[in-house]
């Protein structure tokens, strides 16, 4: 791909049965053709973490994946959990029945402390 093209690319690996050489595959190809990013499942963060080291892509992890419905509690112990794993970037999914519903205190709620508990400053959600 283009090169301004690949550096926009989160290239992902979101399925839970993904098997460890399917993840050094999607690590391969996000150094091969320059992503961005690998995301994935918080499970795989370690394994990302170290395939990428040098490599000019980051590690990125998702939170609460897909439903975005665990507590705020829950999110910030997850994301804490993957920064300690080497994660560089964090796509967290909103609790969507909040936010349509115009409740925004909870989904504030939870982006403060996933901010605060990552302490990175890059944070995508």
């Amino acid at each position: 791909p283009d090169s301004k093209f690949a550096l926009a690319i989160d290239h992902a690996l979101l399925k839970r049965d993904a098997t460890p050489a399917q993840i050094d595959e999607l690590c391969d190809q996000a150094i091969r053709y320059k992503f961005k990013s690998c995301c994935v499942n918080g499970t795989n963060v370690a394994q990302v973490s170290g395939r990428l080291q040098g490599s000019g892509s980051r590690t990125c992890a998702v939170i609460r994946f897909p439903l975005g419905a665990g507590t705020t509690a829950a999110k910030a112990f997850e994301a804490k959990d993957v920064v300690q794993n080497g994660v560089h970037e964090i796509d967290m999914e909103l609790n969507i029945g909040a936010l349509k519903s115009g409740n925004y205190a909870p989904v504030q709620a939870d982006i403060l402390a996933v901010v605060e508990a990552a302490c990175l400053s890059l944070l995508v959600i």
